[in-house]
């Protein structure tokens, strides 16, 4: 009896064997055809998008555009009277605060500078400044690259004329070239809406 279950068992072996199936190892799971034909991960199915929208949503892309100092020429918002102040040597005008007082000293000096300030200012503040500047653009921009490169550049248009613009912690500078000159109009007080009107009315003369 021994002797045919032996028989049976080697035979069922051979029979594998002949039929490409490899006996199972102790402590391996038996890999059946049916596993070894599946997928290792089921396909990831497709979101489900409304019929009106679009996937995948892009993100809107916000840029902010960097708001220089109002430029002349853009039209000025007065509450107050106003005078006129004409250089016809240097070749400009504003209009200006008529309380102001309009120091010019300066045109005694190589720059020619001319300082606005209101009555009562703070010593060492400069309200609303008009000056040359002996640099040229290109010299200006090699400056602040070197000293002041926390300054925030801006290159505007101011009073028609293509210019640049540094805007510091209290204080706002901007290099205008007209007629083979450099002109400088600054300011310590660029929140003062009084000089934000001058920055506006600011024109060059023939």
């Amino acid at each position: 009896m021994l002797s045919r279950v032996m028989s049976a068992i080697i035979l069922a072996s051979l029979l594998l064997a002949a039929c490409g199936v490899p006996a199972s190892q102790p402590g391996t799971p038996a890999v059946t055809a049916e596993a070894q034909g599946t997928v290792p991960y089921p396909p990831v199915a497709a979101p489900v998008v409304e019929s009106n929208d679009v996937y995948p949503a892009p993100l809107p892309v916000v840029t902010e555009q960097t708001n220089p100092y109002p430029s002349s020429g853009e039209g000025a918002v007065n509450t107050i009277s106003t005078a006129t102040y004409t250089n016809t040597e240097l070749k400009y005008q504003l209009n200006y605060p008529a309380d102001w007082q309009v120091n010019e000293d300066g045109l005694n000096q190589p720059n020619q500078e001319v300082i606005f300030s209101p009555p009562g200012a703070a010593a060492f503040t400069i309200y609303f400044s008009v000056l040359l500047d002996e640099r040229d653009i290109e010299t200006v921009r090699k400056v602040y690259q070197e000293t002041l490169p926390e300054a925030v550049l801006n290159e505007i248009t101011f009073a028609g004329q293509p210019a640049i613009q540094y805007t510091m912690e209290n204080r706002v500078e901007v290099y205008v070239p007209y007629q083979d000159q450099v002109y400088l109009i600054y300011t310590d007080q660029p929140a003062d809406q009084q000089v934000t009107n001058m920055f506006l009315s600011f024109r060059f003369l023939p």
